[in-house]
């Protein structure tokens, strides 16, 4: 009778076990920088993560501790099946000189695929994250604007963007922002940049029917 309990209690706690990785994991972290400086940031790990097997990573703008909620286009599902996503103060001013030792911090803990990230922005942060992404132009493979506009964009912005792919979700219902999403578009397209416009039927500033899977298969397309 003691060896059958224990044996129940053994396959409860497996089914546990792999019910937890089937879901994904989200461990919360933090980096100190050379100035004091306490950087927070969160992974979230795919379903089935395998520390051996290389992963494409998101990194996007996120508060990346257990008390919030994670990144508006994943809040409700981060762990999307192959993909890393991370969570970061990206929007703050700090984090450009301290983007590059988060970065690193990551690419020592995990696998990253073809040695680059890619991030995500929309409404209000995107110029700063677009301006991150162009100062660190060597390590990113892509940028997402989630309704995201680069600012007015010049020489030095234009020859940074082509050294990524650079994608445009935005609302059809969205005025302001579809129309600077087309017109970057065109711009960054007839300057060589491999740029990508979808414009969502009906679509308003915030694309809520995207979040989760929808956001992801976008992503997808970019690597």
């Amino acid at each position: 009778m003691h060896r059958m309990n224990l044996l129940s209690v053994l396959l409860l706690l497996t089914l546990v076990t792999t019910s937890a990785l089937a879901q994904g994991e989200t461990l919360y972290k933090q980096i100190k920088t050379a100035a004091g400086k306490t950087i927070p940031y969160a992974v979230h790990l795919p379903p089935d993560f395998d520390s051996l097997k290389t992963y494409p990573v998101l990194i996007g703008p996120g508060d990346g501790v257990k008390e919030e909620p994670a990144g508006f286009y994943w809040r409700t599902d981060p762990y999307q099946k192959g993909w890393i996503i991370v969570d970061t103060h990206l929007w703050e001013a700090f984090m450009k000189k301290n983007l590059g030792a988060v970065l690193d911090q990551i690419q020592k803990e995990y696998n990253v695929e073809g040695n680059k990230f890619h991030t995500v922005c929309w409404s209000a942060n995107s110029a700063g994250i677009f301006d991150l992404a162009m100062a660190n132009a060597d390590r990113f493979h892509s940028i997402t604007g989630m309704a995201g506009d680069p600012g007015k964009l010049n020489d030095d912005k234009i020859a940074a963007l082509k050294k990524m792919k650079v994608q445009f979700v935005v609302g059809e219902n969205d005025n302001h922002w579809r129309k600077a999403a087309e017109e970057d578009h065109k711009k960054l397209k007839a300057a060589g940049v491999e740029t990508y416009l979808e414009i969502i039927p009906k679509g308003g500033h915030i694309l809520k029917d995207l979040i989760g899977g929808g956001f992801i298969s976008r992503l997808e397309k970019l690597r």
